[in-house]
This record gives structure tokens, sequence and C-alpha cells, in this order.
């Protein structure tokens, strides 16, 4: 891992466990446990016929804790008279660099929307958005059966 930015990985993705019940995976990344407490957002699922759905289940609500940790080593270069890099050293041990880390959280959960025929050929897309705190998450999927 680099000094850089770390990408805090919100995903979803669901299943269609029949044509009257959806299931929808969340997971949100964050510094604090709190905030990835799925339990504590707010879904909505519209499909494309502006119909809106409030999930009658969340399930299986885990936060687990992460750890990244990375390390590295400066290696010196033999380089040529226009500086390109001839060889690299195997001198890492000289100027080793203190392990570096970073703690996030990740939250996981799962909503599940019923209603009798939720999904059918009709449909084609689907847009959940998870809100918290005025922070919102909107996540779409197009159906194959339809093309745009």
């Amino acid at each position: 891992m680099s000094l850089e930015r770390y990408p805090l990985m919100n995903r979803a993705s669901f299943t269609i466990v029949s044509r009257d019940r959806l299931r929808f995976h969340a997971e949100i990344e964050h510094k604090w446990k709190k905030y990835t407490d799925i339990s504590t957002w707010k879904a909505v699922l519209i499909d494309d016929q502006g119909n809106v759905y409030a999930p009658t289940s969340i399930d299986t609500v885990k936060a687990r804790h992460l750890v990244e940790t990375w390390s590295y080593e400066r290696r010196s270069t033999r380089r040529n008279a226009f500086g390109d890099i001839l060889q690299i050293n195997n001198d890492g041990y000289k100027d080793r660099q203190p392990l570096g880390n970073l703690s996030v959280f990740r939250g996981r959960g799962d909503f599940v929307f019923y209603r009798r025929d939720i999904f059918g050929p009709e449909v084609r897309s689907m847009s959940l958005s998870l809100t918290r705190s005025g922070i919102t998450f909107k996540y779409t999927w197009k159906t194959a059966l339809h093309p745009s």
C-alpha cells in the first residue's frame, strides 16, 4: 500500500430470492464503527416504473475492524550519465521506513424487500438509496433483458 489516500469501499449487490423477494447486500467502510452500522441507514428501493419500496427486514448486520499495514524500504540505484536507472541495489535495509497502518471498520448487512411480483420481465432498472445524516449512497442496476 502506498502513502496515498485509502479508498473507502462502499458497495451493494442484490439477489433475486423469488419474484416476490429481493435481498440487497450492502457494505460500508468508515473510520467510525457507529457510521458503518447498516441498521442505522434508511434504505429505499425505486424501480423504473416509479414504485417505491421500504425494506421489510434487515438481516445479518455485522461490523468488522480492518487494519491495513504497510512498510517499505528505500533502495539506492545506479544511474548512467542521462539519469536512466541501470540497477536497483539490494540495500533497502540501510534506509527502512517506519511501519504505517490505517484502521477502518466495514459494516455489512442485508436489506430484504418483499412485495407480490416485485421483480419481473417488465422491470428495466432498480435503484437502491442508502441515506444517513445527509449522506446518500445510490446504486443503480439495469437488467440485461432490456439493454439501453
